[in-house]
């Protein structure tokens, strides 16, 4: 688990994670996930291999992320170039 703080007008591409699922809950600002808007006190979650993103954020937001696993960098795939599974 991390408090994720992106900063005013952020965004990460659509991208997956082969090994970890992912929580996301909203403490505040504004975020927006491939078009759908979150407030604070709402959250979504999404499983391995799922195609989440693009994220992001108009003026800022703090967020609890909650992994099933640590994701680094040899578990993040941009979602049009994902990995033969």
């Amino acid at each position: 688990m991390y408090l994720l703080t992106p900063a005013p007008g952020s965004r990460i591409p659509a991208h997956i994670h082969r090994k970890a699922a992912e929580t996301f809950l909203f403490l505040d600002g504004d975020f927006t996930d491939n078009g759908t808007r979150y407030e604070p006190g709402t959250y979504f979650a999404c499983e391995p291999n799922a195609v989440h993103g693009p994220h992001s954020t108009d003026n800022g937001a703090a967020l609890l992320v909650f992994q099933t696993q640590k994701v680094n960098a040899s578990d993040f795939f941009l979602a049009d170039q994902q990995p033969d599974r």
